[in-house]
């Protein structure tokens, strides 16, 4: 799986673990780890989202966002 980092905060839509929108934006902040999945379950996307868990302070947070999104906001972390 391949990890990201988050280059700057933003607010996407908040989803709550059943996939309904919660009228809400949640945060993702700036140096927030997360991986990538490799699998093809999406909770609320189509099967062009990204979906990415989290595994620092935003664990158990997961976010599904477009190929752009993840371009504007993520780096990719190579070790």
């Amino acid at each position: 799986m391949k990890t990201y980092i988050c280059k700057e905060t933003f607010q996407p839509e908040k989803y709550d673990d059943g996939g309904f929108f919660t009228g809400e934006d949640m945060t993702v902040h700036a140096g927030a780890m997360f991986v990538r999945s490799d699998g093809s379950f999406r909770m609320v996307g189509a099967f062009d989202t990204v979906r990415l868990e989290g595994i620092t302070a935003d664990e158990g947070t997961w976010l599904e966002i477009s190929e752009e999104t993840l371009g504007e906001y993520f780096e990719e972390v190579t070790e």
